[in-house]
């Protein structure tokens, strides 16, 4: 049995036309050439050719240079070739869960959602939860790198053949065909100057002919893994390089670069905040009492166990919002670089000739994809995102916390010395007693003295690791083969498939209910840190050093968002040469493509309720079309013409009615 998988690819979303043109210095005629050159479907046509010769330009990674550059994951391959850029998700340096170990290819930096991808030309289930950006696009983490055979790439033509998602170009991953016996493979590696970022590969193929060579059936199972990484273990990426406006005011240049640049207006430690008048600066309309530019200033900040350090300030540029140096909030601290993630891809394959001329084909998917992003900026209460808090003890959103000058978590040191700065900044009677600034009673006056908390709640949340676990089953069935019409052979295809991707995408949330119940904290009898209101079991929170488990579990919980993306696709095509010209045969081909995708994403109960900090909305759409297309291909030059320096001139176009 002779297994034969078709090369295919795309044209553009509107009908499109095109003339194919190659110079010689000498004709070559095909009758020429004793041996018979079989016809292979290119990618971005559905007409069969006797060559890979495309109007648009094409590229061909095979498995053997997939091999040689030892990548564990396709989009890594396609990402360094020319043409592609780097696409909106990545396993490098994301934030939202949602989006954690996937991996797609954006080509001509026209948007990942703008490139098609394909599997033996057929459409794969999408893996873009519908709150992102990113279209219908197909996770290439969910094609297993043993079962390429090569990956074609045709730019921009492809939107007529395939649909209007192949407007920059058409990703085609051709898969092996031709299992007969056992492969197992294995292959692992760190970084050599780091001796990190390890990855791991291993797998097993089977395959076997039977009923007299009529039949073949195939099984694949690979498994790897990449260890993550953060930005702070790679030199290049562990300070903030990039620009901003010069500090000098009479600098010849708008932006100049910096070496480390630290948000200025908020740290990684939690700080004390007084409303006096060395705070002068208002960034986002907030406010913000961080005078950076006074170093005079009483800034201080937090550590672990409460006590006050000084806060250094950086300086060197012209920004407000940024510092080059200094204690400021290092993002490069609080960022993954690569995430962790393990793959588990199990498939079968099946072809099997009903009659001399029609072969049956199935496919079987099920793939498991874990990603968790190591490290993740924390949640803030700060009032460069909160903004200032009003007198109120309760109710701090995202602002400032509120802490009372007795707040029994203080260090004695630590209370002594933010009375003495408040008995000078917020002394408004000149009594030389700091006067009340936060209202405990909620009567709308101040009745007692405290200051506000500001910074990332990393004692809470910890590093704040996203994960995901996406799961993807796939089948498809299909008949293809050739039909006598007339005097001439066509070739058909005709198959059905269904795809599901599920994704569970967990993160550590802020029940913000109690959260402004355990930052509320007074004394018991014995003087221990108790709530000021005890019911649901509260935990009082030690905001200013750090909190224990207890307390944790109080104020946060693990929770999950769920998201659901179906794929129904029922597709025929046919094609063939349909008439003789004296420069050869006019191809032809001709399709229809039915689809239905639906997309659907479940939040977490506590966020959907509004029990975190920020409420989540569900969303269930879905969507189905009704597609047709044509194409031809007409050559008007070559073949027995022997038109001296031309080998071949043809007319294409291809049009298709959505």
């Amino acid at each position: 049995m002779k297994l034969l998988q078709p090369h295919r690819a795309n044209r553009p979303v509107y009908a499109t036309v095109g003339v194919l043109f190659v110079l010689s210095t000498a004709p070559v005629h095909a009758q020429d050439n004793e041996e018979s050159v079989e016809e292979i479907i290119v990618t971005g046509s559905r007409i069969p050719r006797t060559g890979f010769e495309t109007l648009q330009p094409a590229t061909v990674l095979d498995s053997e240079k997939l091999e040689l550059r030892g990548s564990i994951d396709l989009a890594t391959a396609l990402n360094e070739q020319a043409g592609f850029a780097a696409p909106g998700i990545s396993p490098v340096d994301g934030q939202d869960a949602d989006e954690i170990g996937q991996n797609f290819v954006d080509y001509l930096g026209l948007g990942q959602q703008r490139t098609l991808t394909l599997v033996n030309s057929k459409r794969f289930p999408a893996a873009v939860a519908p709150t992102s950006v990113g279209g219908l696009s197909v996770d290439l983490n969910m094609i297993p790198e043993n079962l390429v055979d090569r990956i074609e790439t045709i730019a921009i033509g492809g939107a007529p053949i395939y649909g209007s998602d192949a407007i920059s170009g058409t990703v085609n991953v051709i898969l092996r065909d031709d299992f007969d016996g056992f492969e197992v493979f294995g292959q692992t590696g760190t970084s050599p100057g780091h001796s990190d970022a390890g990855r791991t590969r291993i797998g097993a193929t089977w395959g076997s002919n039977f009923a007299e060579d009529r039949g073949n059936i195939a099984f694949s199972f690979q498994y790897s893994t990449a260890d993550g990484l953060k930005k702070t273990d790679r030199p290049a990426t562990a300070t903030g390089i990039g620009f901003e406006t010069p500090g000098d005011p009479n600098s010849p240049y708008d932006l100049e670069l910096f070496d480390d640049l630290t948000v200025a207006v908020d740290n990684l430690s939690p700080f004390p905040l007084f409303f006096g008048n060395q705070f002068a600066f208002n960034i986002f309309g907030n406010g913000v009492p961080l005078d950076i530019n006074d170093p005079n200033s009483p800034i201080t900040q937090f550590d672990a166990n409460g006590n006050l350090l000084p806060f250094v300030p950086g300086g060197g540029t012209g920004s407000v919002i940024f510092q080059n140096g200094g204690d400021g909030l290092k993002l490069s601290s609080l960022t993954s670089l690569f995430v962790d993630s393990e793959r588990y891809n199990t498939s079968a394959f099946l072809n099997y000739d009903l009659t001399d001329s029609i072969t049956l084909t199935a496919e079987a998917w099920y793939v498991t994809n874990k990603g968790t992003e190591i490290i993740n900026q924390p949640v803030f209460n700060s009032p460069a995102f909160g903004g200032l808090p009003g007198d109120g003890y309760g109710s701090v959103g995202s602002g400032p916390i509120p802490v009372l000058i007795d707040n029994p978590f203080l260090p004695a040191a630590t209370r002594q010395t933010i009375q003495a700065a408040m008995d000078v900044v917020q002394d408004g009677n000149g009594d030389g007693q700091a006067d009340p600034t936060i209202d405990t009673d909620g009567d709308g006056v101040p009745d007692a003295v405290g200051f506000w908390r500001g910074g990332p709640l990393i004692g809470v949340v910890g590093n704040n690791p996203n994960s995901t676990k996406r799961e993807m089953v796939r089948g498809v069935i299909g008949l293809e083969g050739d039909i006598a019409l007339g005097d001439r052979d066509y070739f058909w295809d005709a198959y059905v498939s269904y795809g599901r991707t599920e994704s569970f995408d967990r993160s550590l949330q802020i029940i913000q209910d109690r959260f402004e119940q355990a930052i509320l904290v007074t004394t018991d009898g014995n003087g221990n840190p108790v709530c000021v209101d005890q019911s649901n079991g509260c935990v009082a929170l030690d905001v200013v050093g750090t909190a224990t488990p207890e307390m944790v579990n109080f104020v946060a919980q693990s929770v999950v968002d769920k998201v659901t993306i179906e794929q129904r696709v029922f597709a025929a095509n046919i094609g063939g040469d349909i008439l003789d010209l004296p420069a050869g045969p006019i191809g032809a081909a001709a399709g229809f493509h039915y689809r239905e995708e639906s997309a659907k994403y479940d939040p977490n109960d506590l966020a959907e309720n509004g029990f975190t900090r920020n409420r989540l909305v569900p969303i269930d759409g879905e969507f189905d079309s009704t597609e047709f297309y044509v194409e031809t291909v007409v050559p008007l030059l070559g073949g027995d013409m022997d038109i001296p320096f031309v080998d071949i001139l043809e007319f294409e176009g291809a049009v298709r009615f959505v």
